[in-house]
């Protein structure tokens, strides 16, 4: 069985995966038994799950050093490059945390190349200063 598993404190949702296999999830609500590119995600606030067909590849391919992003949300996207790059993303607009972004990135890619490269293809426009990332509107 191969699966993929994203649960870190502080996110809206927790999700499982599955590559090959099989994989049962049980709740108090329900029990259910997840088959090859299925994925589980599971809504803290609401404690409800759903059970959704996905590609697998955006969610393995950090094993292989890429970083896939397909439609995220850019506030979702800051939320994972925090986590890869330590630092913290301050918005100057709630509709910017909205913008989607698409692509794909080199796990080790420096994070002055991947902003660059989010600024090219989305509205917005990025300020470094230390370990603060501040997201303005182009």
């Amino acid at each position: 069985t191969g699966f993929n598993v994203m649960a870190y404190p502080g996110d809206a949702e927790s999700a499982v995966t599955l590559v090959h296999g099989k994989v049962g999830i049980q709740t108090d609500r329900q029990q259910l038994v997840l088959q090859p590119d299925e994925q589980y995600v599971y809504q803290s606030e609401t404690h409800r799950g759903t059970v959704r067909k996905v590609d697998v590849t955006q969610y393995i391919s950090w094993k292989e050093g890429i970083l896939n992003f397909d439609k995220m949300p850019l506030d979702e996207l800051a939320r994972k490059l925090s986590r890869w790059y330590d630092v913290e993303f301050f918005f100057t607009s709630e509709q910017l945390k909205q913008l989607k972004f698409s692509g794909a990135f080199k796990k080790y890619n420096d994070l002055h190349y991947v902003l660059n490269i989010i600024e090219e293809l989305t509205d917005v426009q990025f300020a470094v200063n230390n370990r603060t990332v501040i997201v303005n509107k182009k």
